[in-house]
């Protein structure tokens, strides 16, 4: 920088901005396709002429990405979305040029997540608003502004700003390999803060965040869902298929931009009423040990937000104040369970070991599983199958959460198959659902062995948009020694769609 003051705290730049002291956090800028290179340097200062905090960007005047640089600031500058740092000034001095953008006072996302993941929804918005910002600048030329947890800052009242240098190139076009490369690299950027958000671990090269490395067996990356349980499906194979990683994706469609990345997330974000900001998730959550030691629990203990708090406090007290209503309406005893016995004192109801009799006793299961040919069986809720014919209806089988009703698309259906232990006659199924609007169907095999897809079985009852308490008659009292309760359609719940079973009974035929 030949001629150009020296720079250092106090000097004065553009006789305007005062220089303090660098911010080691983003003192600087990756450039795509130049890793090994850095753009300027990142200082916090202070604005003489308004009397207020400033970050200070300089570039030096011989950098050939200098006016790649100021272009780039013009242009976020005129863009002005909401989840990129506002640019104030930019500009040349002697020896440099200086970009000059919001100073942000508070924690980065990387230190926030240190302290332990966000929700789900919460992860999703932040990098769904992340994704749009970068879709916005590809549209206009300007790329660079790669996002990482150390570049998410927020603003006081808790919005997320991707802080970062913008560099613009109008000689390129749309189709420029350059410009092609930048956006599958922003995208797998993306890919990864949504990682690191729902997980606190991050899959990426270690100097860019202080996470703890995301955990890898045999040499691959585990996906979100296997190391945090409580990741919804559909959202664990999204971050798959931005990832970058062939061998994770196994065959699924790449999403190779941000302009897809959001458009993908799009369905799957909270409600204007979800009370972000960002807070951390308090939940006990599984590490895998990549060395193939058994899980970890570990307990986050990064504060709530007040509001997101109450809200699930709130949530939890209707979910207890729903479970002992339902119990209260379906519990008359054996005119509704007739294979369940009241002992004196209103003690628990307890299961008989009868089967069908001339009393038309409902069937007795001998077993239940949850039934899912396309999954990868680490849903956390498999463990819940038999509560659906525990006789309490307070409790229940679950489905993952998902981004739309039919299951996020992934898969044609999920559910339970009950064994009745022998062939047995069927003339209704009676269900006790999770939220009114599920579509389901009710499938058969009578062979030795349980099946193992929906495919190789018959229909023997269906029931669309049902309520929470449907009877499925069975057709022609059809006699089968396995029974699916097959979901195909779920309800709306909050943060998506997502359902489930609290019982299953079934009636026999003559």
């Amino acid at each position: 920088m030949s001629g150009a003051p020296a720079v250092a705290p106090g000097l004065l730049v553009a006789e305007r901005y005062r220089l303090d002291a660098p911010i080691p956090d983003r003192s600087a800028t990756a450039v795509p396709g130049r890793s090994a290179s850095k753009v300027g340097q990142l200082w916090h200062a202070h604005d003489e002429l308004l009397a207020r905090s400033v970050a200070v960007l300089v570039v030096p005047d011989d950098d050939p990405l200098v006016d790649h640089v100021l272009a780039g600031a013009r242009a976020v500058a005129g863009l002005g979305h909401p989840a990129l740092a506002n640019v104030y000034d930019a500009g040349r001095a002697p020896g440099l040029a200086y970009v000059v953008t919001e100073y942000f006072g508070g924690e980065s996302l990387d230190h926030q997540l240190r302290g332990g993941p966000l929700e789900p929804t919460a992860a999703v918005d932040l990098v769904a608003e992340v994704a749009a910002a970068l879709a916005a600048t590809h549209a206009i030329g300007v790329y660079g502004l790669t996002p990482a947890p150390s570049r998410i800052l927020f603003t006081a009242s808790g919005l997320p700003r991707l802080a970062s240098v913008a560099l613009a190139d109008e000689s390129r076009g749309a189709d420029d390999p350059h410009r092609i490369a930048s956006a599958r690299a922003d995208t797998v950027a993306l890919a990864q803060l949504l990682y690191a958000a729902l997980t606190a671990r991050w899959p990426g090269e270690a100097q860019i965040s202080a996470l703890p490395a995301a955990p890898y067996v045999e040499g691959h990356l585990r996906t979100p869902r296997q190391v945090r349980g409580g990741v919804p499906r559909d959202l664990d194979v999204l971050v798959t298929r931005a990832l970058g990683d062939d061998e994770i994706r196994r065959g699924l469609p790449e999403i190779a931009t941000p302009a897809a990345l959001f458009a993908a997330l799009t369905p799957m974000r909270s409600g204007p009423d979800a009370g972000h900001p960002f807070g951390a998730d308090t939940a006990i959550i599984p590490v895998v040990d990549g060395r193939g030691r058994p899980p970890l629990l570990t307990r986050q203990t990064a504060p709530l937000v007040a509001r997101r708090r109450r809200n699930r406090i709130g949530i939890a007290a209707g979910v207890a104040v729903l479970g002992v209503a339902v119990a209260g309406l379906f519990w008359r005893g054996p005119t509704i369970y007739p294979n369940f016995i009241t002992h004196s004192g209103g003690s628990t109801p307890t299961p008989t070991q009868t089967s069908e009799s001339a009393t038309g006793r409902p069937i007795t299961a001998k077993s239940v599983v949850e039934f899912d040919p396309y999954g990868d069986h680490t849903d956390p809720h498999i463990r819940e199958a038999p509560l659906a014919i525990d006789g309490n209806p307070a409790t229940a089988w679950h489905t993952q959460t998902f981004g739309s009703p039919t299951l996020g698309n992934l898969k044609p259906g999920v559910g339970l198959l009950v064994d009745l232990g022998a062939s047995r006659s069927v003339a209704a199924v009676q269900l006790v659902l999770l939220g009114d609007g599920t579509t389901l169907s009710i499938l058969t095999s009578d062979g030795d062995q349980p099946p193992t897809s929906e495919k190789a079985m018959t229909a023997v009852g269906q029931a669309d948009n049902a309520q929470s308490h449907v009877t499925v008659h069975v057709a022609e009292q059809h006699s089968a020694r396995y029974w699916l309760v097959w979901l195909t359609k779920l309800p709306k719940a909050n943060g998506g769609f997502h359902g489930g079973i609290a019982e299953i009974s079934f009636e026999p035929g003559k």
